[in-house]
């Protein structure tokens, strides 16, 4: 024993316990922000996949280049094209929804429920914290704006057709879908 009564052997073995815990401590640290970087990597890789799996879908991909070339003046040009016939469905001119046949009704309806899946989709993956709003937001955000002429019938069809997540997905852009 020494003479402030302290073992030497005792007191090395309290420095390297006291560093063993910090170098614990900081290798803890290390993991977790590995940990959370990697989780946000994998969150944004989902995202990705789920943005491939739309624009790979033929119904869905077909109904947003629908909306891609939706304007007035290819209204004049092509009666026969989805866009038509989905601004007859959904929009307010009574004139543009009396040219729609039951066909062409069933051909929209299938085009907007495979759009209407995936917006699902981006929603649940959202609540699920799979993916997040960021990751989905710059191509669905475009659509979205799209989408807005014809947001009180499509609104309505979303609800009657169970489509209620993707409505709380598309009232993250606009808080004007109801």
């Amino acid at each position: 024993m020494n003479p402030a009564g302290v073992d030497p052997f005792q007191r090395a073995a309290w420095q390297a316990a006291i560093v063993g815990a910090i170098l614990g401590l900081i290798q803890l640290c290390l993991g977790l922000w590995k940990q959370l970087r990697d989780a946000r990597v994998e969150r944004a890789k989902f995202g990705y996949q789920l943005l491939d799996d739309l624009f790979d879908d033929d119904a869905a991909g077909e109904m947003l280049d629908a909306l891609d070339s939706f304007s007035d003046s290819a209204t004049k040009r092509n009666t026969e094209g989805l866009e038509i016939f989905f601004a007859g469905l959904f929009g307010s001119d009574a004139a543009a929804r009396s040219i729609v046949t039951g066909d062409q009704a069933a051909n929209v309806h299938i085009h907007i429920d495979a759009l209407l899946f995936f917006l699902d989709r981006f929603e649940h993956a959202i609540r699920a914290k799979l993916t997040s709003q960021n990751v989905l937001e710059t191509p669905i955000a475009y659509y979205e704006v799209r989408l807005r002429p014809y947001r009180p019938a499509l609104s309505n069809y979303m609800r009657r057709t169970g489509f209620k997540r993707a409505l709380a997905f598309l009232k993250r852009f606009d808080t004007g879908w109801t």
